[in-house]
């Protein structure tokens, strides 16, 4: 599934979603963070209309997300298609 190209608000409230919390701003990027097990992970979202294909691309990597799920969080409730699985990133580590 090809990454889309959207607007920083709806790629922040969708990382939120997935248990990102924002820390700060400044100037036109977005810090986020998330923990996970003993690991803190960091981001940073460009707050640009829109966010380009190949930035959201480097963010949802970094965010160990795969398009799919992240689609599922932009927009949640919309049924998938029958036969649609959305499995885990594996992690960037190995």
């Amino acid at each position: 599934m090809k990454v889309p190209s959207l607007p920083y608000t709806k790629i922040v409230r969708a990382l939120q979603r997935d248990g990102w919390t924002v820390v700060r701003q400044r100037g036109s990027h977005i810090r986020l963070q998330k923990r996970i097990g003993d690991e803190l992970l960091k981001l940073t979202v460009p707050a640009h209309r829109p966010v380009k294909r190949s930035t959201l691309s480097h963010i949802l990597k970094q965010a160990r997300l795969k398009v799919d799920r992240f689609i599922e969080l932009v927009w949640p409730g919309v049924p998938m298609p029958a036969g649609y699985e959305c499995v885990p990133c594996p992690r960037a580590d190995g």
